[in-house]
């Protein structure tokens, strides 16, 4: 049997340019919002763990020092190791929501632990979801 011309322009299958335009632009609002969020969350965290760890956990310069390049550190390797085998595994979708998931989580979570080592897990958490969810 054949397909009608209309039957096949109504198919959901089919995808003209304007309306894979009219798709695009929700989809790069979204990614735009993402890195957004992702960038300023990284601004943030930094810039007031700097105010937050010397006065609620006593830190001085070196150990502040010593968090900020472990944070470095541990972005780059995931970035390098890890984020390649989560795309693989679970798609781009999921590897980003898995990332801002982490990101949100340490992120959140690390102002209301003050108990180490689980408050430098949490910051790295923070860090290891700021990785994934941005590259």
């Amino acid at each position: 049997a054949a397909v009608a011309p209309s039957a096949a322009a109504a198919s959901p299958l089919t995808s003209t340019p304007q309306s894979a335009a009219r798709r695009g632009l929700p989809v790069q609002l979204l990614l735009r919002l993402i890195a957004l969020v992702v960038g300023w969350s990284l601004t943030l965290s930094v810039s007031t763990y700097g105010l937050f760890a010397p006065k609620f956990l006593g830190y001085g310069q070196r150990q502040l020092s010593a968090t900020y390049s472990s944070g470095a550190a541990v972005t780059v390797a995931v970035q390098l190791l890890l984020f390649p085998r989560l795309v693989a595994r679970l798609g781009e979708h999921m590897t980003c929501t898995a990332g801002l998931i982490a990101l949100g989580g340490g992120l959140g979570a690390q102002a209301l632990v003050r108990v180490q080592p689980l408050h430098s897990f949490l910051y790295l958490l923070n860090r290891v979801g700021s990785a994934v969810a941005d590259t």
